[in-house]
């Protein structure tokens, strides 16, 4: 049986602890403050023309461009229709990731949603097992989302800079 050593894979661009953990956390905020209504610290997660991409069917996807959409997405998506208000959450798996550029990133995470009606008495309910595939840029010293797809897990395929 054959075994590999991790030098003869071509891997990625390392990227340093330092900001692996910039990153995490920039992961982290996404679902802490989209799940807890901080919809004004959610947004400036992303660039002004930060950019969210989600699957509604087989045969259509959402795309969200822009703080302003990005903000009125969250405010609608965080309703149910009646008037009551949606309880999520954002569990997410370990992130690839590569440095494609001094300033740019792109990442792979796992993702596990779970919602429902905060006024049932019914625990929430798993909604998707999916993925995100994000671009994160360097702007003044922060890392935000230039785009963030959403897809279901092992559908699409890995970028190729996770890769190479």
């Amino acid at each position: 049986m054959p075994t590999y050593a991790l030098q003869n894979v071509n891997t990625p661009e390392p990227v340093d602890g330092e900001t692996r953990a910039l990153v995490t956390d920039l992961h982290s905020r996404y679902g802490a403050y989209f799940d807890y209504g901080h919809l004004d610290a959610w947004v400036a997660l992303f660039t002004e023309d930060g950019r969210l991409e989600f699957p509604l069917s087989e045969e259509e996807r959402m795309v969200v461009t822009g703080r302003q959409e990005l903000l009125a997405f969250g405010e609608q998506a965080a309703q149910i229709p009646g008037g009551s208000r949606l309880v999520s959450a954002h569990f997410t798996g370990l992130t690839l990731m590569s440095r494609v550029a001094p300033d740019r990133l792109v990442t792979f995470t796992p993702v596990a949603m779970v919602g429902g009606d905060r006024t049932r008495a019914t625990a929430p309910g798993l909604d998707a097992v999916g993925a995100y595939i994000d671009d994160i840029v360097l702007v003044d010293g922060v890392w935000l989302f230039r785009s963030r797809v959403a897809d279901l897990y092992g559908h699409g395929r890995l970028p190729d800079e996770l890769v190479r």
